[in-house]
């Protein structure tokens, strides 16, 4: 217990530390504790400022799941900021997660700017043996914003696809972002149809990837930076540095 006292925050009284949180990993409830209390000087500064939404398996992945977006009654002191989730500080995260909370989903704004503060384009293929498709619709996005000399960075999603970010810092209107957003897709449409598709049906996607333009919306969430999946894989949403895609 001396170990936890030094690596977890004193306000915290952690519980059922070994309950089987991934059936198929054998990953208890102290191993998802001990990533995000590692993970939490990199993964804090994209929760901070934002709404949240948890994805909550307090018994597990294998069990009942639910979405939760407020402050419950019972949550201490150093959560009731708002009356939405949001957290500011280790103790929330810690907190949060002892709750068993795996997933967290942001939005793309900050608290105080209604701006997005992102653009974010979801590339999703239809099956994780064609995750190649999610990299040459990446690759083609960066090859094209780096020729209009716009920074972006990339991530896993956690699951079959990655997520191409474009920082904005809230300069652009929805309007503004949505438009670019578009211009975007279709180069990706126009450059490779037989590829690429923005159907939303999955029977008439014929095996292309999905990008999920409808994403990049007002009141929509995407998975936080470093956060876990609840899959049986138990994946990572993962920043990626470009070499790497």
């Amino acid at each position: 217990m001396g170990i936890m006292r030094v690596q977890f925050p004193d306000e915290i009284t952690l519980t059922n530390t070994n309950k089987i949180m991934y059936g198929a990993k054998k990953i208890t409830k102290l191993d998802v504790l001990m990533y995000y209390r590692k993970l939490a000087p990199y993964l804090l500064p994209y929760l901070k400022q934002r709404d949240l939404t948890l994805i909550r398996c307090p018994e597990g992945i294998d069990h009942e799941t639910f979405y939760q977006k407020n402050t419950p009654d019972y949550a201490p002191d150093f959560i009731h900021l708002r009356k939405k989730l949001s957290c500011h500080s280790l103790q929330a995260l810690i907190w949060y997660c002892n709750q068993g909370a795996i997933e967290y989903h942001i939005p793309f704004t900050l608290h105080h700017n209604e701006n997005p503060y992102d653009i974010v384009i979801d590339l999703d293929p239809p099956s994780l043996p064609t995750f190649s498709l999610a990299v040459e619709a990446a690759m083609m996005l960066n090859q094209m914003l780096n020729d209009l000399h716009v920074h972006s960075y990339v991530k896993t999603s956690g699951n079959k696809g990655l997520q191409v970010f474009i920082p904005t810092n809230g300069s652009f209107t929805w309007k503004q972002t949505k438009l670019f957003t578009k211009f975007l897709t279709e180069y990706l449409l126009e450059a490779s149809p037989s590829l690429f598709t923005t159907e939303r049906l999955k029977s008439k996607r014929n095996e292309r990837l999905y990008i999920d333009e409808v994403q990049h919306s007002k009141g929509k969430t995407i998975i936080a930076p470093y956060s876990l999946r609840a899959n049986d894989h138990a994946l990572v949403s993962a920043p990626l540095f470009w070499h790497e895609t």
